[in-house]
């Protein structure tokens, strides 16, 4: 099919939101021109989508156009825009593809939020200062071949009654859950990284599942947690990969290949 792409130029700061209501717009490419990120004049993000306030969405059955740049939403942590709820991508029953390396970063609100539509692409880099780096919730689903999520004062992964899947995902957070399903929340990948300075790496609650050939949690010193906790029915599964434990809690709040009533962890690295 034919592709109408639209360049932004090096240099270019955007002084929009774009903002997609019921309509295809997929037969569209949107590339930024520049080596880096895309950035973003915060000020011009006014306008309530669904009573959130994003740079880029979509809602009520748009495909949007295609979108190849991350976006920069300059926002320093601690600062006094840190809080201030303004996110990235914003996908609500409707669809956002993406192409080559999408996303959104240093954003106050979500770098991604994805409720009952889906978000997809090559690899998707998504981060905030103040928020879930990622928020997938009420049957969204996201996949890519790379999803790497980042939040300093948040969650780098969050999935609720949702699935998201990749060939990798690699999800840190400096004072939150690295990864957190619940509800039936759903990752699945080759390979999953999950990081967090504080507590758990990885918790899984409420009948949720992630399932990986290769899992390598992490924290610091600081965190006092388990590395991995699940809860409430929930599955952690892996073939492979190791479980680095810095912090003083155990590795899992489960023994190995046992099935109790928080669930069920296979293996421990």
């Amino acid at each position: 099919g034919i592709i109408a792409e639209i360049k932004i130029e090096d240099g270019y700061i955007l002084k929009e939101q774009l903002l997609f209501d019921g309509v295809d717009l997929s037969f569209i490419r949107i590339s930024y021109e520049g080596s880096g990120y895309l950035l973003v004049d915060r000020d011009y993000i006014t306008r309530s989508f669904d009573g959130l306030y994003p740079v880029f969405g979509a809602r009520n059955g748009a495909n949007s156009p295609q979108l190849n740049l991350v976006f920069d939403c300059q926002v320093e942590q601690g600062s006094s825009i840190d809080a201030d709820e303004k996110h990235g991508i914003f996908v609500k029953n409707a669809t956002i593809s993406c192409i080559g390396t999408a996303g959104a970063v240093r954003c106050s609100g979500f770098g991604a939020y994805v409720k009952r539509g889906v978000l997809q692409g090559n690899r998707l880099i998504l981060a905030s200062e103040k928020r879930s780096a990622c928020y997938v919730n009420s049957g969204g689903i996201m996949r890519a071949d790379t999803i790497t999520t980042e939040s300093r004062d948040g969650i780098g992964l969050y999935v609720q009654q949702s699935t998201v899947s990749a060939s990798s995902i690699s999800a840190k957070s400096h004072s939150g859950y690295g990864i957190y399903l619940r509800g039936g929340g759903n990752a699945e990948a080759e390979t999953i990284e999950a990081y967090s300075a504080t507590t758990r790496a990885v918790y899984a609650r409420g009948g949720s599942n992630l399932s990986a050939y290769t899992l390598e949690p992490s924290n610091s010193a600081e965190a006092t947690a388990e590395l991995v906790g699940v809860n409430g029915g929930s599955s952690v599964r892996s073939n492979s990969g190791t479980w680095t434990n810095n912090g003083s809690g155990n590795k899992c709040n489960v023994a190995a290949g046992t099935i109790s009533s928080n669930g069920y962890v296979n293996r421990i690295g």
